[in-house]
């Protein structure tokens, strides 16, 4: 019985955390929430390239700046519902992913994480200079939230914090959903097979190349929808959100810390590093610091990350409760 309890508690602590969030509606906090949802839906999509197939993708950012350009350009200048770039982009996103998967897909390891570090070093680059499209360094401005939407049996209004962070939720549920079908599907089980044997696994018949660039799609595609979210959560959008350091890096701590490979790793990362540093309000300098240590504790006493070590403390709790019963 509590074999089949404990992979639900995860689920509950989600809901439990949103309705804490929507109970409490507090500004301040809410926008804590919603930022962090849109840590856990980037380190969701990294998690299935860099968790599952094991491939560093640190270009990341370029995915996401794509997904908000997108959104900002057809929500100012065509004047278009969100829901068109919502389902364009993300679209758009996966497709960029496919032609450029089986380019830089070619190499492996750190030729790998550099080829990918330098796609999102050129999209830095472009929406810096390409002015008159990006708007440059002052970006675009004026973009309108959408206004009420339905989500479920609610109305819910989201021009206000608490309506947006309910949308944000869904769609953070919604790709876990996918995410825990997809872990238990080939598509997964064969991209664990390229992490641990690549060779291996194609000598089993398998199209490793298209497996990889699929796993490269799904994540540009999952950036693309963060994107979205972030540009009509602003309302402005500007090159430094997704540079490197700002987007690419901290996607990878908080799913490092997190634990590649697992479903709520993503989840349990950006929790902890993107909501617990402005809930204590720590300095951006201290920020930093924290980042770093934390990083390097779970890496040297944590190598799985939190999830795995949490996972572990439950079985290793319901083992003992079993034997003492």
């Amino acid at each position: 019985m509590l074999r089949r309890v404990i992979p639900l508690l995860p689920w509950a602590a989600l809901v439990g955390a949103a309705a804490a969030v929507a109970v409490v509606n507090d500004g301040y906090v809410t926008t804590v929430a919603t930022v962090t949802i849109l840590w856990a839906i980037l380190a969701v999509g990294l998690n299935v390239i860099m968790g599952y197939a094991g491939y560093l993708h640190l270009g990341l950012g370029a995915f996401y700046g794509l997904g908000a350009y997108g959104a900002a350009i057809l929500a100012v200048r065509y004047h278009q519902a969100a829901w068109v770039p919502m389902i364009l982009m993300p679209l758009l996103g996966a497709a960029v992913g496919a032609v450029l998967g089986p380019i830089v897909l070619r190499t492996r390891g750190l030729h790998f994480a550099v080829a990918t570090m330098a796609i999102g070093m050129i999209v830095s680059d472009v929406s810096n200079n390409w002015v008159s499209v990006t708007g440059g360094p002052i970006g675009i401005a004026g973009i309108a939230r959408p206004g009420k939407f339905m989500i479920g049996p609610a109305l819910v209004n989201l021009k206000t914090p608490i309506g947006f962070f309910a949308l944000g939720c869904l769609l953070l549920l919604l790709l876990l959903v996918v995410g825990s079908v997809m872990h238990r599907s080939r598509f997964v089980l064969v991209l664990r097979g390229l992490k641990s044997d690549e060779m291996l696994t194609r000598s089993f018949g398998f199209p490793t190349v298209r497996y990889k660039v699929a796993a490269f799609a799904v994540a540009g595609a999952y950036a693309a929808i963060a994107g979205v979210l972030y540009a009509y959560f602003i309302q402005y959008i500007s090159p430094e959100p997704f540079t490197f350091f700002s987007a690419s890096f901290q996607a990878f701590v908080v799913l490092a810390i997190g634990g590649p490979g697992l479903l709520w790793g993503p989840v349990l990362g950006a929790a902890l590093l993107t909501g617990l540093p402005e809930i204590l309000q720590l300095d951006p300098q201290v920020k930093l610091i924290v980042y770093g240590l934390v990083l390097l504790a779970v890496i040297v006493l944590l190598p799985r990350g939190l999830a795995a070590g949490l996972t572990d403390a439950f079985s290793y709790v319901a083992t003992r409760f079993r034997r003492a019963v």
